[in-house]
């Protein structure tokens, strides 16, 4: 996978070639985000088009991509192995944006999820469909649990400010703030993390350690709903 690509330029770079009509060089270059996983859904649309264009047909377009994706678990799934971790998850107890008490420990037991974001945070909310997808997918699974926890606030009101981005964008998810400490300053679970940019993702097994790591979001919401569902799984498979 090339990781230095940067799927933004190439799909510019191909709309121009393509009002060139130079449409074989603007394949070329979406196929390479194609390949990397990171394509949006915008790309993606276009290079199906140019694909029927260039190449052949639905079926055909299906099969390719089918083999690409298969290609790309295959290769995640070795990347993934070997970024695997073994460290305790620092506790914590914090409150909701309703108040309630909630605390790591109470989900021992549980493969849990905790995504650190803010409102302000693009990256952060771009990443919430795709975060949507999986606990959907994992709605019935009652040994996997999220937490999304809004951290390094930039206003009084962040509480008020969390809830109704949450609730205006209809997600579902269970919203803890770890605002910053009177005296401290300090925003202290994102620090206990060791968090130096978000989104910051950690996928922790039922014994509480830490197994993955994942900071930032880029590419297609299914390429990141399937590597979040390998991390849970590579995580539940590391205590069975």
């Amino acid at each position: 996978m090339n990781q230095q690509l940067d799927p933004a330029t190439n799909f510019t770079y191909a709309q121009l070639l393509m009002h060139a009509n130079r449409n074989q060089e603007a394949y070329d270059k979406l196929d390479e985000v194609i390949k990397t996983g990171k394509a949006t859904t915008e790309m993606e649309t276009t290079f199906k088009q140019l694909y029927l264009e260039q190449k052949g047909d639905s079926t055909s377009y299906s099969a390719y991509m089918d083999n690409i994706k298969k290609i790309m678990l295959d290769n995640m799934r070795k990347e993934l192995k070997a970024q695997m971790m073994d460290k305790p998850a620092p506790a914590f107890t914090l409150e909701d944006v309703n108040g309630k008490q909630v605390s790591l420990s109470q989900y021992a037991g549980k493969t849990v999820v905790v995504d650190f974001w803010a409102t302000w945070c693009g990256p952060c909310k771009r990443s919430f469909p795709a975060m949507q997808k999986a606990i959907q997918k994992y709605k019935d699974d009652a040994n996997v649990q999220f937490l999304f926890i809004h951290t390094w606030e930039r206003d009084d009101n962040a509480t008020e400010q969390a809830r109704k981005y949450i609730t205006d964008n209809h997600y579902n998810f269970e919203v803890l703030m770890d605002l910053k400490d009177p005296k401290s300053k300090q925003n202290k679970v994102v620090s206990s993390y060791g968090v130096h940019g978000i989104p910051a993702k950690f996928i922790i097994d039922p014994n509480g350690h830490i197994r993955f790591q994942l900071t930032g979001f880029d590419g297609s919401d299914e390429m990141a709903v399937s590597e979040l569902s390998m991390m849970i799984e590579m995580a539940r498979e590391a205590n069975s």
